[in-house]
């Protein structure tokens, strides 16, 4: 039996913000409005089923990095990089999908970690 979220104990924030970014690639163009959701879907494929985390962060970093996208595309920028994205933002995003009841156990773990609030 493969553990689930509940069974984990609070992980580092920055640490997971991490391993999610350095899977996105160093630049992407955002000429095709469809190049970040498929970047996130190989990402997504990528994950394996067991890491919830690697998943859930996945999702919430591709969220923050496409709102970046969004800011830059209105300058005439074509191209963009994971590295542009700050932590800040990815918290933001993670706190915000965790916020429903439904996923009251995770955003526990999520807020529990003491290296980062």
């Amino acid at each position: 039996m493969q553990p689930s979220l509940e069974d984990c104990a609070p992980m580092d924030k920055v640490e997971l913000f991490e391993r999610v970014r350095i899977l996105w690639p160093k630049r992407i163009e955002i000429e095709d409005s469809n190049a970040l959701w498929r970047v996130y879907k190989c990402i997504e494929e990528f994950a394996p089923d067991d890491d919830h985390w690697l998943q859930l962060a996945a999702w919430a970093f591709h969220q923050a990095l496409h709102a970046y996208a969004d800011r830059v595309r209105s300058e005439d920028c074509l191209t963009i990089s994971p590295e542009n994205v700050f932590f800040e933002e990815f918290d933001r995003r993670m706190r915000f999908n965790l916020a429903d009841e439904s996923w009251e156990m995770e955003r526990k773990l999520y807020e529990d970690d003491a290296h980062t609030d």
